[in-house]
């Protein structure tokens, strides 16, 4: 199975390819060698003994996950030309030309809603909901891997075992680094691609998955359980009948990779500079370049099934990733207009709403916005945010910085997280 193909042309739906992918126990087979690693762990008479705890617990939920698995068709859909979204900044500096595109219309279909994505609302007739799955640079972040925890996008790979399966196929996964090669944000010089302006969005999405399992293991609930707790979780459900869904894979900047913030030691400083970061032209030129290929790629497809497009996203690399909550709000609200699509804004509070509706009142009311271009209104998207009260993303930032200094503490930690995005 070639998963490194990027397809054919679609009939009858110019710039779009698709691949096919049967999924079955002959196609999951290969997941096997790596879930055999995660069950062995590492070497718990190391410092290192929690790691191999957390590979356990995910070794335990991928064989519920593969055990559920019933055989089906998926489809992988990507942009015939990304390279219309290069987005580089310094010596070979380009930005996209959709950047210069005059905003059409400020009637925004922007719905905020409280939690994470809830699948239940998905499969509309008539409607194509689309979720998005972020990830860092990759396919599957970091699910492999054995020193790492579960993170959203982790969680959703192994409740469809159909994304675990494209992002382990031997001829795309580097097993040095754990990690799939399927880029969704592919790097122009071959490093890293996480830095503003070092990534070209190449997003990808797949009709027809099987979401299997209920993981609502995350943070404090997902530490508390052992390898031998974990198959027996109250929070963890194997489906009695699989979920058919559609994905789109893709990657946001992260705001803590450049060298500048790596360089800081103080977390106080750290949090300060995320917040400046997270308001500058290029941040909201990357975040908005990123959004508006997968907006363009899900509209593509849902014509092309003429249904109407319904695209899902969370607070697009916020968190850990230092972007900030309030910009991408209103960068949902003026994509959702200009591109005249329903974009659902999932694990907004009920006082962050209240906060950020009256925010985007100020953004469409602004006289600025008259005959501006999408670059100019991310320059007023960048003033507003910038004059309004701090969000908590510097302190989530904080908060992960502190944890991965003192592992000892993580469940201490992220019960910290945990209670301050309740009371959001």
């Amino acid at each position: 199975m070639d998963i490194i193909s990027k397809g054919s042309q679609v009939a009858g739906a110019p710039g779009l390819l698709s691949v096919p992918y049967s999924v079955n126990k002959e196609t999951l087979s290969h997941i096997r060698p790596f879930v055999d690693t995660l069950h062995k762990g590492v070497d718990s008479t190391t410092d290192q003994g929690r790691d191999t705890i957390y590979a356990q617990k995910k070794a335990v939920l991928i064989d519920m996950a593969m055990a559920s698995v019933q055989d089906h068709e998926i489809t992988q859909y990507s942009l015939e030309d990304a390279s219309k979204f290069d987005f580089r900044v310094g010596e070979n500096a380009v930005a996209p030309s959709h950047l210069q595109e005059k905003l059409v219309s400020t009637a925004s279909k922007m719905l905020p809603m409280k939690g994470f994505t809830n699948f239940a609302n998905f499969g509309k007739e008539g409607e194509f909901h689309v979720a998005s799955l972020y990830s860092n640079q990759c396919l599957g972040g970091g699910v492999t891997k054995e020193k790492l925890g579960l993170a959203q996008e982790e969680i959703k790979n192994i409740e469809i075992p159909d994304l675990l399966m494209l992002g382990t196929n031997p001829d795309n996964f580097n097993a040095k680094t754990g990690k799939s090669t399927i880029y969704v944000r592919k790097p122009y010089d071959n490093e890293s691609a996480s830095v503003v302006g070092t990534g070209r969005p190449e997003p990808l999405l797949f009709t027809g998955l099987k979401r299997v399992l209920d993981i609502g293991l995350y943070g404090p609930a997902w530490l508390a359980e052992t390898a031998e707790s974990v198959k027996n979780s109250a929070k963890v459900k194997s489906l009695s009948e699989a979920q058919t869904i559609n994905m789109i894979a893709l990657a946001a900047p992260d705001l803590t990779k450049t060298p500048e913030f790596a360089a800081e030691s103080d977390r106080t400083v750290k949090a300060t500079k995320c917040r400046a970061e997270s308001t500058k032209l290029n941040t909201l030129i990357d975040l908005t370049n990123t959004l508006t290929a997968a907006i363009l790629l899900t509209k593509k497809v849902a014509g092309k099934l003429e249904q109407k497009p319904v695209f899902h996203s969370g607070k697009v690399g916020c968190g850990v990733f230092g972007n900030d909550p309030a910009a991408v709000y209103l960068m949902l609200s003026l994509l959702s207009a200009h591109h005249d699509i329903e974009i659902v804004a999932w694990d907004y509070g009920d006082k962050e709403q209240v906060i950020y509706e009256d925010l985007k009142k100020q953004l469409f009311s602004s006289e600025k916005l008259k005959d501006a271009s999408i670059e100019n209104c991310l320059e007023v998207i960048g003033e507003i945010v910038e004059k309004s009260e701090p969000t908590l993303t510097p302190l989530y930032a904080h908060l992960a910085d502190f944890r991965k200094q003192k592992p000892e503490l993580e469940v201490q930690v992220d019960a910290i997280i945990a209670d301050i995005k309740a009371k959001q």
